[in-house]
């Protein structure tokens, strides 16, 4: 990745599968905290945290319908991480 990611937080929409997950990981790899949000695949999605947490990073999932307003927004995903997290990540 040309941009440093070290020490930034990455909201990865579908990273809980294929690219997605692909991206969070090479994220992890570039030093990123990760917030991953899945719409159906909740334990691949945990499994992605796993292995970002084994990296010595933070992480977390979190559940959101694409198709819902309430769920769907970055804004409303990056507050959910956090207050999910305990803390900003």
């Amino acid at each position: 990745m040309s941009n440093s990611v070290n020490g930034k937080v990455a909201l990865m929409t579908g990273g809980s599968l294929g690219l997605g997950a692909a991206v969070a990981l090479a994220l992890a790899d570039e030093g990123a905290d990760v917030a991953i949000s899945y719409e159906k695949s909740k334990e691949r999605a945990e499994a992605v945290v796993a292995q970002i947490e084994r990296r010595g990073l933070r992480a977390v999932a979190i559940q959101s319908d694409h198709g819902d307003p309430s769920t769907a927004g970055p804004h409303r995903k990056s507050g959910r991480a956090s207050r999910k997290a305990g803390h900003p990540l």
